[in-house]
């Protein structure tokens, strides 16, 4: 029943031109943006002794996780709740048997492949604009694989807040003008030691390497924080989704 769901959701997806643009186009920026400034501030990459790979993605990584990301987990959620929203399909979908956990979980996980998936797309521009840009040295796979997947799982807090959010909110901009309100102080927070508490600076947190910057503290306590806070937004907004009427 529950995959059932899984793939309603998917159909809604594929056709629906305007994700697979952003997945394709932002990332895309984003990714040329950090490379070229790298690129063309080699110099000073080369005095702190961060040359070739790993020192261009600090610069990728730095928009990405810093704002991009945070930023996708609400749009994504907005876009794949909108579908029910819009001219009662909430009510319509809640009327079947199934459990409207599933239709919850649905929305939650679909919102973390959309950005596991731009995560892969990050990944593959950030590659060959590295080559294309002369970006020195061996390119380091299972490090920058290690680096993708802990970014995937440290988004998962941010995830399950906003399917909170946006399966409350039929206003299409809300949820996601929250979640920009609080990416803004992401520059503060992040460089403090409180970062790793922060849901919008956990993905930044995790797609750091460690020996790149000095706020990257513990990684065990990053991710303690990463699944405690999954689990209570989780707990909240299936609590919430039960007992709400929606419309």
């Amino acid at each position: 029943m529950f995959k059932d769901v899984l793939w309603t959701d998917w159909l809604k997806l594929k056709n629906f031109i305007t994700i697979w643009l952003i997945i394709l186009i932002v990332p895309l920026f984003f990714t040329v943006m950090g490379v070229v400034n790298y690129a063309t501030n080699i110099h000073v990459f080369e005095e702190n002794g961060m040359v070739g790979w790993m020192g261009a993605w600090t610069q990728v990584e730095f928009l990405y996780g810093m704002v991009l990301c945070p930023l996708l987990s609400s749009v994504y959620l907005a876009i794949l709740c909108r579908f029910e929203h819009a001219n009662g399909g909430w009510k319509q979908l809640l009327s079947y048997p199934i459990p409207k956990t599933d239709f919850y979980l649905s929305k939650l996980i679909w919102g973390w492949l959309l950005v596991g998936i731009t995560n892969i797309v990050l990944f593959l521009y950030f590659l060959v604009i590295g080559k294309i840009m002369g970006v020195t040295g061996e390119f380091p796979f299972l490090d920058f694989l290690g680096l993708f997947l802990r970014g995937w799982l440290a988004i998962l807090p941010l995830i399950a807040l906003q399917t909170w959010l946006a399966t409350q909110s039929k206003n299409f901009a809300l949820p996601v003008a929250l979640n920009f309100a609080f990416i803004i102080p992401n520059i503060f927070v992040s460089s403090s030691k409180y970062g790793k508490y922060y849901p919008w600076s956990q993905p930044v947190y995790a797609m750091t390497p460690e020996n790149q910057v000095g706020f990257t503290q513990s990684i065990q306590d990053l991710y303690i924080a990463v699944l405690a806070g999954f689990l209570l937004f989780s707990f909240m907004g299936i609590w919430h989704f039960m007992r709400t009427e929606i419309k």
